[in-house]
């Protein structure tokens, strides 16, 4: 044996890449480290562990039962192509048959249980069977650290918790179907990771998920990262108190907020740092920002906003106003805020104002000087002037990334004509001369404007971070030469113009035909000039 095989570290560095996937094998050399671990004494274990790590589905594990226990039926094709096999047990099993299947399924680290299995899938009974046999001092998976758990819901859920180990931080349940909720006796004490889905619950089907969701986050006391469809006011109290949850994903688009009464609820959320909250109303955005201690250090805040009826789209407006009071205005790197679209009632159509609110509402995010993203997709953003993009850079010199852009338009969309915009090139010279890290650069411009910014030899040196700006569906005028020259002499490394082909098509308009050629243009001489 080489005196290199000695060394631990090394041969489990071997496993480890050869368990990798490399181009088109996605499964790694698994022939390979299973042909190790027979030949091989130094590279036995390792080679094993490798293997076992990580498992989708449990039929290997069965598999290591004797023989005459357990066996494979062919059941009914689904389709042509594609048969399905399930794991049957077929005789009774006795504490000491788990002893080899014990010994790998220590190994393993992350499982997933589900439909996405395929075609290899254990029977209902195999995990009833499992509980029954499985010695009472020992679990299935002691060792696991991730679960990722899909399944329908009434005949494999309540078995979850044959894999629930002491040792388990990260779970993601996917539920199908909803005969019947989540068990609220799941053993989740340990976990710091949890995320409930649904991607297909309407109506009532999504009440159950989401009051058996927030029965289940009362017991959690060391939960970190939680993405779940939607709390209610005990939920939020239990989260609000702990001193571990850094990270809080809520998506409402198919439920509204759960209301249990007038529970009290207390500043706190001392360690949160990262909120995202999808299709959110803005009255429960603005009333979790009231949640915030005056010590929180959020360096994150997604949300998208649902406009809601014509009375609650003026509040909307008051999420920046509470964001300025509310979050830190030096922790916090990145604001992401949209609209969303909102369903008409016995509609197929969707709606979304496109005429709401004004440039002053967000004023109060210039407060937020530290950031390093912002993104505002916003109806609002069309108003934005020369003027206010100068306050946007001063207020902003750290950013990064820029977006400010109109709401996408679905294809069964109620259309309405957005206004144009009000900026200009001219604006350009603020981010510039302000935001030297800037690296992404998106907004709608009115390129057709005359150019009047000062950049003649008192213009300092040119931004050097900007390789790509995209103009949305930006209008340009037949002097491109005039707009290349400036965009040349304010970010010298600028090579990409990218227009939107969003809505672009066979129905777009001549204007937006020309528009497009025109800042086409603009790119080959910023290319041409950037080669000479």
């Amino acid at each position: 044996m080489h005196p290199a095989l000695a060394v631990a570290e090394l041969v489990e560095l071997v496993c480890e890449n050869l368990k990798e996937p490399e181009g088109d094998n996605l499964f790694g050399c698994l022939g390979t480290l299973a042909s190790l671990a027979v030949t091989s004494r130094a590279f036995q274990e390792p080679a094993l562990d490798a293997l076992w790590s990580s498992h989708s589905g449990i039929h290997n594990i069965i598999k290591c039962l004797p023989s005459h226990l357990w066996e494979v039926r062919a059941d009914t094709p689904i389709l042509a192509s594609f048969t399905r096999f399930t794991v049957h047990i077929i005789g009774p099993i006795e504490a000491d048959d788990w002893n080899i299947a014990l010994s790998y399924s220590r190994r393993i680290k992350r499982l997933f249980v589900g439909i996405p299995d395929g075609v290899r899938f254990p029977d209902v009974t195999v995990f009833g069977t499992t509980i029954a046999t499985l010695p009472s001092s020992q679990r299935l998976c002691p060792n696991l650290r991730f679960l990722d758990w899909g399944v329908e819901a009434e005949t494999h859920l309540p078995y979850m918790n044959l894999f629930l180990s002491p040792r388990i931080k990260d779970i993601s349940i996917t539920i199908s179907r909803f005969d019947i909720p989540i068990p609220s006796d799941l053993a989740l004490q340990s976990v710091e990771k949890l995320r409930v889905l649904c991607p297909n619950a309407e109506g009532s089907e999504a009440y159950i998920l989401c009051r058996s969701a927030c029965d289940i986050i009362e017991q959690l006391d060391r939960i970190e990262r939680l993405c779940v469809p939607n709390l209610d006011g005990e939920a939020l109290q239990h989260l609000s108190s702990l001193q571990s949850l850094k990270v809080l994903n809520l998506d409402y688009g198919k439920v509204p907020f759960l209301s249990n009464g007038e529970t009290p609820l207390c500043p706190g959320f001392s360690a949160l740092r990262r909120v995202h909250f999808s299709r959110a109303l803005p009255d429960f955005v603005v009333n979790f920002l009231k949640l915030q201690s005056s010590g929180c250090v959020i360096t994150e805040f997604i949300t998208s906003l649902v406009p809601g009826h014509t009375e609650e789209e003026e509040r909307m407006w008051t999420v920046f106003a509470a964001m300025n009071t509310h979050l830190p205005s030096t922790s916090l790197k990145k604001v992401v805020v949209s609209m969303a679209t909102e369903r008409l009632p016995g509609s197929s159509y969707v709606y979304m104002p496109l005429h709401v609110g004004n440039i002053n509402d967000l004023i109060p995010l210039f407060s937020f000087h530290n950031l390093t993203t912002a993104h505002l997709t916003l109806p609002v953003v069309s108003q934005i002037d020369d003027a206010m993009a100068i306050d946007m850079a001063v207020s902003w010199p750290k950013l990064k990334e820029l977006v400010l852009m109109e709401p996408s338009v679905p294809r069964n969309m109620i259309r309405r004509q957005p206004p144009p915009p009000r900026m200009t090139l001219n604006a350009l010279l603020a981010f510039a001369t302000h935001c030297r890290d800037l690296e992404r650069l998106a907004l709608q411009v009115d390129g057709a404007a005359p150019i009047s910014a000062p950049i003649d030899n008192h213009f300092p040196e040119p931004q050097l971070a900007l390789r790509k700006f995209h103009v949305g569906l930006s209008r340009i005028g037949s002097d491109v030469d005039s707009v290349a020259q400036l965009l040349g002499r304010l970010f010298s490394k600028l090579s990409s113009i990218q227009f939107t082909g969003d809505g672009f098509g066979l129905g777009a308009s001549e204007d937006a035909w020309m528009s497009r050629a025109g800042w086409k243009t603009v790119q080959k001489l910023l290319w041409e000039r950037k080669h000479v």
